[in-house]
């Protein structure tokens, strides 16, 4: 699970830090990684055409 967990995290930080998504202030998750939580620019999301893969 180490691995796993490790790649998540990885992946985590390259969706904060992506210049596709400049709304993207921050993102967490529960220690088991079921729940995921973004925090936006809201004004910055709203105005803008970015679209997470589903």
């Amino acid at each position: 699970m180490g691995e796993i967990r490790e790649e998540i995290q990885e992946t985590m930080l390259d969706i904060k830090t992506d210049d596709d998504f400049v709304s993207i202030r921050e993102i967490e998750a529960d220690e088991s990684f079921s729940q995921f939580t973004m925090k936006v620019d809201r004004e910055a999301f709203e105005n803008s055409l970015e679209v997470l893969p589903p």
